[in-house]
């Protein structure tokens, strides 16, 4: 996003229009950045300012600016501006990730008496509780120089570069209820109001074990997970532009401009470590949140504890674009027909992705 003294102006376009690019489906907007000779002057600008946020204790900077040079003739013009923006964050939150429509092994009755059927339900699959901080960089520089060797006529250079920079850290706790569950109380959707998702204690009675021989069984875990989330995109545009008015009612323009942007998830690693859950998992969700109560605690039996896997990731993209267009437009009058326009326009895009992967399962 650019600060608001380096855009001049932005239309939105809710409807095509001969000088617009096509492509767009809901509608096109064209953010317009100051140039020198439009500002007719010598003219400076700059912002400076702080973040704090809530849990981070120092305060960020955010800065920006631009500088516009004019000769005395406003014939050559030259402006760059620039900005830096540092946003940190932190925050923690509790949820129900995942819910699924699936086959579950369903126990009604005691430990003792126990009936085993097998029901199409709609149920959580893990509730977490997590905090994250961390914070996102972002970089904007840009230049444009102009020069008008005659009234009729003037060219401008563009460029701009900016770049982003993320990095967020989580630290996770994991539920996760398994495909079996006793005295589920289901609403007429099919969706899990509450229930109980048993433990070993239960599932190891032998009443329990016998009725749910053969049977897959996913018993409840808890999990532990540290994770890292980094994303960095980068992206350029360069451009030329050319424009003539040889009469009061002749425009021509044409531009020529090449852009490349670049993403990189970068690896995504991740460390796993948790234990079965010894004992029920009760469940119910009132109000539209979710209540949990169990009685186990995260590593108490190290014969139940399990290690996951540390998994590395990441997704790369790199995009480019060239793009000329040639525009010749008669405007006269201001009733019935008001301007003709004749143009060409040529694109060559090309859109790049990749991805690569290196996972180390433990033993």
């Amino acid at each position: 996003m650019l600060p608001a003294d380096m855009i001049a102006r932005i239309d939105v376009n809710k409807t095509m229009l001969p000088g617009l690019t096509e492509g767009g489906i809901g509608a096109t907007v064209d953010i317009l950045t100051p140039r020198p000779l439009t500002i007719g002057k010598t003219y400076g600008a700059l912002s400076v300012s702080g973040m704090l946020a809530e849990r981070v204790h120092n305060v960020r900077p955010n800065v920006s600016g631009l500088y516009a040079w004019v000769n005395p003739a406003q014939t050559f013009g030259m402006l760059v501006a620039g900005s830096y923006v540092d946003m940190r964050a932190s925050g923690d939150y509790a949820r129900i990730s995942q819910w699924d429509d699936a086959d579950f092994n369903v126990i009604r009755g005691s430990a003792t008496a126990p009936v085993a059927t097998t029901e199409r339900l709609a149920g959580p699959r893990q509730a977490s509780y997590g905090t994250y901080g961390g914070g996102t960089k972002r970089t904007f520089g840009s230049i444009a120089i102009q020069y008008k060797p005659a009234a009729s006529l003037t060219l401008s250079v563009d460029g701009f570069y900016t770049r982003l920079d993320q990095r967020i850290d989580d630290s996770i706790v994991n539920l996760v209820f398994g495909n079996t569950i006793i005295n589920p109380v289901v609403d007429r959707q099919g969706i899990v109001t509450a229930g109980t998702y048993p433990g070993q204690a239960f599932l190891q009675s032998p009443a329990v074990a016998a009725v749910l021989a053969g049977r897959t069984v996913a018993q409840p875990q808890k999990l532990s997970v540290i994770r890292a989330r980094d994303r960095l995109a980068e992206s350029y545009d360069v451009g030329v532009n050319a424009l003539w008015r040889p009469a009061a009612t002749i425009t021509v323009t044409a531009d020529l401009s090449r852009g490349r942007a670049k993403g990189d998830k970068r690896f995504d690693p991740y460390v796993l470590i948790g234990n079965y859950a010894a004992n029920d998992v009760s469940y119910a969700l009132a109000h539209a949140s979710p209540q949990i109560a169990t009685s186990d605690t995260m590593f108490t039996d190290p014969a139940r504890i399990r290690f996951g896997y540390a998994g590395n990731w990441g997704q790369t993209v790199d995009d480019r674009l060239t793009e000329a267009q040639l525009v010749g437009r008669w405007h006269h009058g201001t009733s019935g027909l008001t301007g003709i326009s004749l143009g060409a326009d040529y694109q060559d895009c090309s859109k790049g992705a990749g991805q690569r992967q290196f996972t180390v399962r433990s033993l």
